[in-house]
């Protein structure tokens, strides 16, 4: 019989299973995230979905614009201030002329770079939740590409913002509740700014980012789901108690 230790009996490790295509990520990651972002951190790629998802918010942009058109879309934003609601008429105009003048270019241009620097941003605050804070050992371009994939549901919601926006009439388009798919739309922004703000955040596509990204997070570092939920809940939770606070401070 042979020496139980000799390198002929030593098990060898598998070979690496062929990596998902980018097709099939996407829709791994909606279908079946935990598989999926396994994949995508053993060969991290984040170009793909961050085109498509740039893609995707840069089409919503120019239908909302083109059927809604800047004027409108500034008035209706503006009008939700009740500063700017008491102001003289003559001065209420002018300040919507100027704005309308810029808000084509800035929604555009959000469109193309947003995306991209959300990624950077998201993918630096988890790399220092996971590796600083929790002790993992998860490296920038797995969590880019983690960050990048986590989007998908974004594209989701600018389809069907799109839909909407082709059969609704442009003076009833409210673009930050486009699909009444968070709690903000429950309270009026005007009278109760703060706890519209806190609502906004209850939003059925950002909770479903929440996930996606804490399956990457865990695919990652090894860590359990609910360690990835952490790292992602915390920062997550900083952010909406600063933005309320801020409207509170500004309201």
């Amino acid at each position: 019989m042979g020496d139980p230790a000799s390198p002929q009996n030593v098990s060898q490790p598998g070979p690496e299973p062929p990596s998902l295509g980018f097709p099939r990520r996407i829709a791994g990651v909606l279908i079946s995230p935990r598989e999926t972002m396994a994949d995508i951190v053993r060969r991290p790629s984040f170009l793909p979905p961050l085109a498509l998802v740039t893609i995707c918010f840069l089409a919503m942009w120019i239908v909302i614009v083109q059927r809604v058109g800047a004027e409108r879309i500034v008035t209706n934003t503006m009008m939700k201030n009740p500063r700017v609601a008491e102001m003289p008429l003559e001065q209420r105009e002018d300040m919507i002329e100027r704005a309308a003048g810029l808000m084509t270019f800035t929604l555009y241009g959000g469109a193309i770079v947003g995306p991209a620097l959300g990624m950077l941003l998201i993918a630096g605050v988890l790399l220092v939740m996971a590796n600083f804070v929790l002790a993992g050992d998860a490296t920038y371009s797995q969590l880019m590409a983690v960050t990048a994939y986590s989007m998908a549901p974004a594209c989701i919601m600018a389809a069907l913002a799109t839909f909407v926006v082709f059969f609704k009439d442009p003076a009833d388009v409210d673009i930050e509740n486009l699909l009444l798919s968070n709690l903000g739309a429950l309270v009026d922004p005007s009278s109760h700014p703060v706890l519209h703000r806190l609502l906004y955040s209850i939003d059925v596509f950002s909770f479903w980012q929440i996930a996606l990204l804490a399956a990457g997070v865990a695919a990652a570092t090894r860590f359990r789901f609910k360690t990835g939920l952490m790292a992602v809940g915390v920062p997550w939770g900083l952010y909406v108690l600063a933005s309320v606070g801020l409207r509170a401070l500004f309201s």
